[in-house]
This record gives C-alpha cells, sequence and structure tokens, in this order.
C-alpha cells in the first residue's frame, strides 16, 4: 500500500487555523493560565495493554504486529526520497511500524513547526530533528504540547539500547543534558562528541607561500602580523601583481569570521558567537574586557594595512569558495575557516594551506577556543500519539550502535565498513592514540544520498567511535586528515573553564533569548565597525554603555544562574 505523506503545505491550514475560534481541548500553558489547543489529546495506549505489543527488550523486531506511525521531520534537500530511504526501510523492518512522514520545509523548519503548534492543529506522533525543537522542548513541554519522558527513561525494558548501548557515565550527561529546569525530560537525546567539532576555530596558512618566501610557521601575534606583510608585499605568488589577499573569511561560513580566532591570543572567545568565559566560578562577556579592546585594534591595523580584507565582514560562504577557487592564481595567503571543505574536495589550491597553530598574544595569551559536544534534543513525542511507548521505543532503537552510525555515515558494507579498519592507521592515533576503527567507503555527508536522514534522529556515539572513522585510501590533504593535525596542534590550549550544556527555565529561555538577540546585534556591528574603521577604538566606553543599555547586566545574571544550575550549585 502506498504510503501517505503530509507535505509543507499544511502548514497554510495550519495558519488559517490561527484564526478560527473554538471549543476545543484546554491544558495549562507555561504560566499556568488556559489555551485552547483546538484537538483533544489522543487516547493514549495504556501501559497494562502495551504490554503484549511488544517482543522481549532486544529482540527484533520490537513490536509484535505492525502500526502506523507519524513523524515530523525538516525534509532536507540532500535526502533523495525518505519513503525510499535505507534508514527508513531499516527502522520500519526492525521496529514492525510503517512511517508517515510529515515534512517542514527545509528552510525554515523550526518557523513552520511553531506555527503548527501554536495552532492547534493535530501534530504527528514524533518531531524528530534539532532544527524543529531548537532547544524549545522545555516550552513546549510545559504548555502540554510535547510529552514527559522520565519513566521511560527510568525504564530499562523500555530504554533498553539506551541502557545497553551507552555507558553509564554518558547515560548522566545525555540526561542531565535534556532535563528542564522543572525536572521533567520532554526529549530524546543525542550525543556525538567528535575533537574535530569541539576545537574548531582554525586558520589555515599557505604553507607553499611560506617556503617561497623563506618564512617560519608564525606563532605570535607580532610573527603573524610580518608575514602577512610579506604575503602582501612580496609576491608569493610569483604573477607579478599586486593581487595577494594576505587573511580573509566569510560573514556567514562555518567559522569563518576572522576575529574569533584571532580574539584568542588576547582574551578568550568561545566560538559560538555568545564569547562568554568564566573565571573562578564567575560568567563573564569576553567582549566587554580590556583585552578585547587591545584584540580589536590589533584587527584594526591589519585592516587598515590592507592585511586583513574588509570583505570577510561583507561576502558570504559562496563568494569565498569563489575566491579561493581563482582559476588562474592562487589569491589567499592565509584564510579563516573551521575546515577544508570551503574547498572543493579535488581543489588546487587546497594543497597549499596548513593548520595554523595558536597564536601568543603580546601579554602571552595563548588560547585555542572549545565547544564541548552540546547534547542535543532530538525527538519529541507530541500529546497526539496514541503509543508513546511505541514512538519512544523506536527512538531508543536508534542508540543501537550500528543504527547510530548509519544516522550519520549510512549503509554498513556500503557506504562505511569495520573490516580492514585495522590495517590503517587512525587519524589520531599519534597525538591521542585513537586508533582507526571503521573505513569511510563513500562519505555522504555533503551529496545528495538515500542512506541515511542526515543525522537526525536519537543517537550516541562515544568521541572515540566519532574519531576513529578514516577514509579509505586516504588523502593527506583530505579534510578529515587536515581536521586531525589542526586539533593535534590545538588541544593544549583549551580554557579549563567553561559554559556548556546550560539549561534554562522556561520564563529564563524567554526573557534570555529576547535580551541575547539585542545585545547580539548591537554587539556584531560595532565589532566589525571597530575592525574596519568605520567606528573609532576612541568609543570604547560608549560601547560598553550601549551594551548595558541592551540589558547586558541582566542577560549575564541568566546566564549565570544556568551556569550554577549546570554546575549543580543551585
Amino acid at each position: 500500500m502506498k504510503r501517505k505523506k503530509w507535505t509543507a503545505l499544511m502548514i497554510a491550514a495550519c495558519m488559517a487555523a490561527l484564526s478560527i475560534t473554538g471549543c476545543g481541548a484546554k491544558q495549562t500553558d507555561q504560566t499556568g493560565g488556559e489555551v485552547s489547543t483546538g484537538q483533544e489529546t489522543a487516547e493514549a495506549v495504556s501501559t497494562e495493554d502495551s504490554k503484549d505489543m511488544f517482543n522481549e527488550s532486544g529482540q527484533l523486531p520490537i513490536l509484535k504486529e505492525k502500526e502506523k506511525i507519524t513523524i515530523g521531520i525538516a525534509q532536507l534537500s540532500q535526502v533523495i526520497d525518505y519513503d525510499t530511504n535505507a534508514l527508513t526501510k531499516k527502522i520500519e523492518e526492525d521496529v514492525n511500524v510503517d512511517i508517515e512522514f510529515v515534512f517542514f520545509p527545509e528552510t525554515d523548519a523550526q518557523g513552520k513547526f511553531s506555527i503548527m503548534a501554536n495552532s492547534g492543529t493535530e501534530m504527528p506522533d514524533i518531531i524528530m530533528g534539532y532544527d524543529l525543537i531548537q532547544q524549545n522542548a522545555s516550552v513546549y513541554g510545559a504548555s502540554g504540547l510535547f510529552l514527559p519522558l522520565n519513566e521511560y527513561y527510568e525504564d530499562p525494558e523500555i530504554s533498553y539500547y539506551f541502557h545497553h548501548e551507552i555507558p553509564e557515565e554518558d547515560q548522566e550527561l545525555m540526561l542531565k543534558g535534556v532535563t528542564s529546569a522543572d525536572g521533567n525530560i520532554y526529549a530524546m537525546a543525542s550525543y556525538y562528541p567528535a575533537l574535530a567539532n569541539e576545537i574548531s576555530q582554525r586558520y589555515w596558512i599557505n604553507q607553499t607561500w611560506l617556503d617561497k618566501l623563506g618564512l617560519d610557521m608564525p606563532t605570535t601575534t607580532e610573527e603573524f602580523y610580518e608575514v602577512l606583510k610579506a604575503f602582501k608585499t612580496q609576491d608569493p605568488n610569483g604573477n607579478g601583481k599586486a593581487d595577494e589577499i594576505p587573511l580573509i573569511g566569510s560573514k556567514d561560513g562555518w567559522n569563518q569570521r576572522p576575529q574569533d580566532f584571532l580574539m584568542n591570543a588576547f582574551v578568550y572567545a568561545n566560538n559560538d558567537q555568545k564569547y562568554l568565559m568564566v573565571k573562578d566560578g564567575k560568567v563573564m562577556a569576553s567582549y566587554t574586557q580590556p583585552e578585547w579592546r587591545d584584540g580589536l585594534e590589533y584587527m584594526n591595523m591589519l585592516c587598515t594595512e590592507g592585511l586583513l580584507d574588509p570583505m570577510s565582514y561583507t561576502q558570504d560562504v559562496k563568494q569565498l569558495k569563489a575566491l579561493l577557487e581563482n582559476e588562474e592564481v592562487q589569491l589567499v595567503g592565509c584564510l579563516a575557516a573551521g575546515s577544508m571543505s570551503a574547498y572543493l574536495p579535488e581543489s588546487e589550491r587546497r594543497v597549499d594551506m596548513e593548520p595554523l597553530p595558536p597564536l601568543t598574544g603580546p601579554e602571552g595569551v595563548r588560547y585555542a577556543a572549545y565547544s564541548p559536544t552540546t547534547i542535543i534534543e532530538e525527538m519529541a513525542i507530541t500529546k497526539y500519539c496514541k503509543n508513546p511507548e511505541l514512538a519512544f521505543r523506536l527512538g531508543d532503537y536508534l542508540y543501537e550502535e550500528s543504527m547510530s552510525m548509519m544516522t550519520r555515515y549510512g549503509v554498513e558494507g556500503v557506504d562505511w565498513t569495520r573490516e580492514g579498519a585495522d590495517k590503517e592507521k587512525g587519524l589520531y592515533e599519534d597525538s591521542l592514540g585513537i586508533p582507526c576503527g571503521f573505513l569511510i567507503l563513500n562519505d555522504i555527508w555533503n551529496v545528495d544520498q538515500n542512506s541515511s536522514w542526515r543525522q537526525v534522529g536519537p543517537a550516541y556515539r562515544s568521541g572515540s567511535m566519532s574519531d576513529q572513522g578514516v577514509a579509505a585510501n586516504p588523502d593527506p590533504k583530505a579534510t578529515v586528515s587536515m581536521l586531525s593535525k589542526a586539533v593535534g596542534l590545538y588541544k593544549d590550549y583549551t580554557p579549563t573553564e567553561y559554559v556548556n550544556n546550560l539549561v534554562y527555565t522556561v520564563d529564563e529561555k524567554e526573557e534570555r533569548a529576547e535580551l541575547y538577540t539585542t545585545i547580539k546585534a548591537a554587539r556584531d556591528e560595532a565589532i566589525v565597525r571597530f575592525i574596519t574603521g568605520d567606528r573609532p577604538l576612541s568609543e570604547w566606553d560608549d560601547y560598553l554603555k550601549e551594551l548595558e543599555a541592551c540589558g547586558l547586566e541582566r542577560y549575564l545574571e541568566i546566564e549565570q544562574s544556568a551556569y550554577d544550575r549546570a554546575e549543580g550549585r543551585k
């Protein structure tokens, strides 16, 4: 039987529903008042009735008799066909379900989901994907839309794979990361730490140009300045033209803002754009510290002397890629980018580049920004689900090791394999002693594919699992190889105190979002203007007053409260 497929077109109906008033079931909103849902909550299968529905825990298929289940998901363009997708077929077979997808548009999945959630329109059984939930599970849970999952996680027979596949310390970490301030768990967690993502603020420097000019790899901000001047004035690309761009990035690429890497030679600047630091347990804004001003002054000097290209603050990632792939000659001496994927895989330009180690500033500061992997709220079960235990068991099955691998790497034996891995050297074997654990036969991450939902859904891969993958016939200049080399250079310079996995109350979350939006806009505009010289640094004190007027003091109070909660201090 052909599976019915809902589409994002139904959002129009949800919009219309917003303007319709009428009788509906009542539920309590986050403020304690009553709101109309427009739909009665589904009559759930009782616990007693569910006992006979499932096979023994750990036995497949999970469900004795096939049932239909609906999954709301963002329709990603790089997934060829969700109905015929290998992951879909695997879940349907092993869980014994018929999946019906409810699609949200890729470009604004979270926004469209919010419309649907607030319209009172009946929702699918499962909402899957961080892009939809976006750290708002506690809000939807408080409103009654998402069901609390505590009892399922506490029962090792229901959360079988969570308890059998995940080490206890990581179980605790994952549950802590998705437990709301009210004590309830409204979303299933995903956790897949990877060193290359945790230490991802990087520069790549043109080693070919360094060699040609007889220059050593710079290690300080002063040496870096001299190298950039040589790149600009000594024609390292050899075409007889002064067309070299010493340093460049982009406004929207992954870690392509030039200031982030450089600022860590003056004051700690974490790489999630919040720029928060912790000193002796106190949360502080890095961008209000005197050392931040010193960093801006250094970067303004680079910009004024034509060493840091101001296009970095106006061009997007596509424009940067076009510049990097110039067919005639290499133009770039140093690139701000999270990875070498800023270049095309077959690029002739990427072979010139090497990772630049963290630089030491004039006061001896030398940091590498560190963002420990966030526990992601990846799947929620709505109040409309008639069999929430089945929905939970489906999500729990994705914690099984081969399923968690499939959600990221695709089909075993086709896209990746463990066979022959013992004959290859691990990317982090020399620096961290992590051996090769599997070979990537077909990298499905940035291509159209039908092997997975592109890492959507609950999953668990330990740090050693994520860092054990090696491309078959590895290229030393391939992205993964270059990332492992960079991590080896940066790993010893991460801070000992940092902000991570903060948990906010519903009220804090709402207030914080409003404050941060205003503060970020004022801060980011000022940073660019200070660096490019559009605003003199003599107005630094005025800038600080502007941030205070935006509510910076209250914003930091909220961050401190959440940090203390995460650290078990309240």
